[in-house]
């Protein structure tokens, strides 16, 4: 069994970077994302959610701070491409933006919303691990609309063939992504700041409490895409098989029908016969 929970489960991750006390292990790693010196932040503290996120796939376990400047800042993980991360970000980087807004307010008031959004797949298809997106005019370069919004994708499947990142973010997304004990150590041993989260890694790892419902989310959210998987699988089975129906109350021959459903002679005979009995 490993010594060190996986950081990529997004209950540890939390607990390693988003709770009050973990602040240095937190500037440590968002120097390097938003590539600016951070004096000091403040962690929010969520819902105590341990009980409940086992078993909720809309339970998100996201990192929440502020930062000295008024910026909110929002972190999460995703393990799996959902095909809405974008439409999905920007409502919730609106919400981070006017949230504790009220109405009548001098909307001077409200400050810079950044969202980081950390994902296990491959993001856009370019061999990078940072992406930085802000707001600006194309035409004239006009910057005005820098400083209101910023989103920030870390893909961990670029880590290793992205060669212009900062070397050091690199190591962090090593860090965060590792599913062996030796990378962690061998991290470690290069990056102090690094060193000083593996410590924090390893006392929650030894946290029986803790341990469990990391395994328990871990397992829940596999059982969760396994399912939805295996529903996509059999509603596309189940239009082949309205296809295929349809097609043969027509006469169309086996061969046109193949190629419709992209299968073989054989595999729609068989399908037919099936739908037969």
């Amino acid at each position: 069994m490993r010594q060190f929970l996986s950081v990529k489960n997004d209950f540890v991750f939390k607990k390693l970077f988003g709770e009050p006390g973990s602040e240095d292990v937190l500037i440590s790693f968002l120097k390097y994302v938003l590539d600016e010196d951070i004096d000091s932040l403040e962690i929010l503290k969520g819902l105590n959610l341990e009980k409940r996120l086992i078993n909720d796939k809309q339970c998100f376990v996201d990192v929440r701070a502020n930062l000295a400047d008024g910026s909110r800042l929002n972190i999460e993980i995703q393990l799996k491409n959902e095909y809405n991360l974008n439409k999905r970000t920007f409502y919730y980087l609106s919400k981070l933006y006017i949230e504790g807004f009220e109405k009548g307010q001098d909307y001077k008031s409200l400050n810079k919303a950044v969202t980081i959004n950390i994902c296990d797949y491959n993001v856009f298809g370019i061999e990078a691990c940072h992406y930085r997106f802000r707001l600006k005019e194309e035409r004239f370069d006009i910057t005005d609309f820098l400083e209101v919004m910023e989103i920030h994708f870390l893909d961990l499947t670029k880590i290793k063939t992205d060669a212009n990142e900062n070397i050091v973010l690199k190591e962090w997304l090593e860090f965060i992504k590792a599913d062996d004990d030796e990378v962690i150590r061998m991290l470690s041993k290069k990056n102090k700041d690094i060193l000083k989260a593996s410590k924090k890694l390893e006392e929650l790892s030894s946290d029986e409490e803790i341990r469990l419902i990391a395994e328990s989310r871990a397992k829940y959210l596999s059982d969760y895409n396994s399912n939805i998987a295996g529903a996509e699988a059999k509603g596309r089975f189940e239009e082949k098989m309205e296809i295929i129906k349809r097609m043969v109350s027509m006469n169309v021959s086996l061969k046109d029908i193949s190629k419709m459903v992209n299968l073989s002679v054989d595999e729609v005979k068989e399908l037919i016969v099936k739908s037969d009995e």
